[in-house]
This record gives C-alpha cells, sequence and structure tokens, in this order.
C-alpha cells in the first residue's frame, strides 16, 4: 500500500500538471486497498492465473474487491468477469453471495489490478495526455508505483505465486488498452522467477467482431467496456 506521501508525490509528479481535478483522498484509497488486501487472503494456498488490467477505483466508492458495497458490483468490471470465468451470477447482488462470487474468482486465479491508484473521472483527452506525456508507461512498468511493481508485490510482500503460465488481458478503456499494447513491451517479473511474461503472445493479433482493434490481449468491446467472450478470446479459454 502506498504511503501517504507516496500517493500525493504520485500526484504531483504525474497527474497534478495534466489535470484541474483534486487530488483524491488518501483516506478513501486506504479503505479500497483494505478490500483488495481482503481479497489476497483467498489465494493462500492458490496461484494468480489470470490478471486483468483495469484502469482505476471509480468515483464514488464502487469497487470490485468492495462486496460490502454489492450495488458497485453490477457493472462489466465484475459481471463480464465473473462470467468469462464461468462463475454463477446473481441477478440482485447482496453482500453474502458477493463474496462467495470473489472467492470462486480467486479459486480460478483471477486478480484484477488497476494501473492508477486515484479515484477521479478519466476521459478520453485526459487518457491521450496521460499516454502522450509518457505518464501511462511510468504506471504500466515504471519503478516507483506500476503493474509491473504490483505484481512484484504479489510475490514478495503478499508471498503469493504466480502460476508458472499466468498470463494477463487489458480491460481498461480502449484509448488506454490499446495505446499499452501498441507501444510498450510484455513485462518482466524477476522476483517470482518467472522471467518475461508470454512476450510472444502480449502483441499477438486476433481480429474479433465485438471488438474494434485486432490486439488479442485487449478485452474491450466497440462498447468501451470489458466483454466476457473478449476475455475467454485473450486467455484462450473454451
Amino acid at each position: 500500500m502506498l504511503t501517504k506521501k507516496e500517493f500525493e508525490d504520485l500526484w504531483k509528479k504525474h497527474f497534478a500538471k495534466l489535470t484541474s481535478a483534486s487530488m483524491p483522498s488518501y483516506t478513501g484509497y486506504c479503505s479500497l486497498f483494505k478490500c483488495y488486501l481482503e481479497y489476497l487472503k483467498h489465494f493462500s494456498g492458490r496461484e494468480v492465473r489470470y490478471i486483468l488490467v483495469a484502469e482505476a477505483p471509480p468515483v464514488g466508492g464502487a469497487y470490485v474487491y468492495n462486496y460490502k458495497f454489492p450495488a458497485g458490483l453490477n457493472t462489466p468490471y465484475f459481471n463480464q468477469v465473473v462470467k468469462a470465468f464461468g462463475i454463477e451470477n446473481k441477478s440482485k447482488l447482496n453482500e453474502d453471495n458477493a463474496e462467495i462470487i470473489l472467492k470462486e474468482l480467486a479459486k480460478k486465479g483471477v486478480l484484477i489490478l488497476d494501473l492508477f491508484p486515484f479515484a477521479i473521472k478519466y476521459t478520453t483527452s485526459f487518457r491521450k495526455k496521460l499516454a502522450s506525456f509518457g505518464v501511462l508507461k511510468e504506471f504500466w512498468d515504471g519503478p516507483d508505483y506500476s503493474i509491473k511493481t504490483q505484481i512484484e508485490d504479489l510475490c514478495t510482500k503478499y508471498k503469493i505465486k504466480l502460476h508458472r503460465e499466468w498470463d494477463l488481458c487489458l480491460i481498461a478503456p480502449k484509448t488506454i488498452s490499446n495505446y499499452i499494447v501498441s507501444h510498450f513491451a510484455a513485462l518482466v517479473i524477476k522476483p517470482c522467477g518467472i522471467g518475461i511474461h508470454n512476450n510472444t503472445t502480449f502483441h499477438a493479433l486476433c481480429p474479433h467482431p465485438l471488438r474494434n482493434s485486432d490486439w488479442k490481449k485487449v478485452a474491450v468491446s466497440k462498447s468501451g467496456f470489458p466483454n466476457a467472450t473478449l476475455i475467454k478470446t485473450a486467455f484462450d479459454i473454451k
């Protein structure tokens, strides 16, 4: 978890110059991160097999790991992931069945990580700024706080292993996801003893009528949201 100083420094270094939005509260970040830590407990004795890279926690407290706020789970970032991995969802989520579904996701080795820790409104123009100013690259594989460091922390801080055939796909909005796959290299996760993540498949092409790009690892439909069929395609799940 980021310290308050780290949280504020990241904002000042990367976001403050690109947006007029106020920095979100550190307290709110900590509250959501505790939900993430609760989810990681379900990986005791299990390995992470599938990593889905989202954009950021939404404004308002809704969060994929916050089963105590089940109304906030009724989004494609939750129900399409659940559907992709063949887990029975409930038409009316409550605290009890939402927690059960999250446990089932963990049993399947599924982990959702956010690129950015800041719960603010992201627009297409702002996302383009994040890409063009190099901020997106920093949060993909930079040394301070990134998808790379978050995966490394799984191994070093939380003692959770990666499956030997672990893989990832992108469910962040298409402006972000397409840019990552088309401009950045696959991740190298050394502390886990895995080496280079599927370097031969990260940039693979796989045209699909549901998607407006040909990148196999982008599981975002033309509507702009994650899609269960595209998630299964990205991970070769039958």
